[in-house]
């Protein structure tokens, strides 16, 4: 017979399904694509970018895409709007020509703004001259919700330096960023550290609203000559937030490795150690917190969170060694 604790198991876990579906990445209302491009690259690279939006909401949503340029405050930034129908996917290629009419060389990111929180994902691709689409290579970029930024005080991780002098004889080569996510100014210290922790250079960075940029290593160490440092950044002042990122090449083939910057461990846990809310509906109590624990609400667990339909009036719920069975009273129910 299946006890308390195993049917308690069954309906927690039947509940959860009925939950928001979880989606690779993060969904958001305002996230940033930290680095796309259009125009020719080092090495005989030739850049350009695609973006995808879903729309995992029961409803069409409004989605705002602002191409935020390198090297400048962009208070204004110029913008594409589209509708996505629930559910839908859209692609957007040769983003910036697409989206912003975009047709000589130009570089930045690009900021995504929703009334309704959705996914983005975008890959940054280099074509060989004369080459077609099944011979390009690129790198993917999970757009990042502007909430995860890093202000005053607060410090992100990028790996993956290799650049070796000289820089054409290198086998790869390294490129870092980061963009200005809330429109206010601030200045991030950028610091490289080897594979011991040993500071190897720092250099400190003022960037404006909304301001994108992108550096190869060589800005922070001109005759770098490493296989494997790290850089941290750091907000040092200024109400303004960044996300950052690395981007690793290979000198050869262009072909990119996206590095992520690190997230701070507040995003995803609470000081107590766990989950900071588990979304429900109204089969299940509590947040799933220390302080509010998950529990099945009154009358929470019916037929639908059963493996068990059909049944009559009058019988009860049983088991048959392998199953739940609905059976006629006092035959063996639980």
């Amino acid at each position: 017979m299946a006890t308390p604790r195993t049917l308690v198991a069954v309906a927690i876990g039947a509940a959860l399904v009925l939950a928001t579906p979880a989606l690779a990445g993060f969904t958001a209302t305002d996230v940033i694509v930290p680095s796309l491009g259009k125009g020719p690259g080092a090495a005989g690279s030739s850049w350009n970018g695609c973006i995808w939006v879903h729309n995992p909401n029961a409803a069409p949503v409004n989605v705002t895409f602002r191409l935020l340029l390198r090297n400048q405050p962009n208070p204004s930034a110029q913008a594409f709007h589209d509708t996505i129908p629930p559910g839908d996917t859209r692609r957007y290629d040769d983003v910036f020509a697409t989206m912003f009419g975009v047709h000589l060389a130009t570089y930045g990111a690009v900021r995504v703004t929703a009334n309704a929180p959705v996914l983005v994902n975008a890959r940054s691709y280099s074509t060989p001259a004369g080459g077609r689409a099944d011979d390009t290579v690129g790198q993917f970029y999970s757009a990042i919700p502007t909430s995860f930024a890093i202000g005053v005080g607060q410090t992100a991780q990028l790996l993956g330096v290799y650049q070796t002098n000289p820089q054409e004889a290198s086998l790869f080569r390294y490129n870092y960023g980061f963009v200005e996510s809330s429109g206010q100014a601030a200045t991030v210290q950028v610091t490289a550290l080897d594979e011991t922790g040993a500071v190897s250079a720092s250099k400190s960075y003022s960037v404006g609203g909304f301001e994108a940029r992108q550096y190869n290593v060589t800005d922070l160490l001109p005759a770098v000559n490493a296989t494997n440092l790290r850089l941290q950044l750091t907000v040092t002042s200024g109400p303004g937030k960044v996300v950052a990122f690395g981007s690793g090449i290979a000198n050869r083939s262009n072909d990119p490795s996206t590095f992520e910057m690190s997230f701070r461990d507040s995003l995803l846990a609470g000081s107590g150690g766990g989950l900071t809310a588990v979304t429900h509906n109204g089969t299940l109590t509590g947040d799933g917190t220390l302080s509010s624990p998950l529990g099945i609400a009154n009358g929470g667990v019916g037929k639908t969170q059963l493996a068990a339909p059909g049944g009559t009036s009058g019988q009860v719920l049983g088991t048959n060694g392998s199953a739940l069975v609905w059976q006629n009273a006092g035959s063996g129910g639980l």
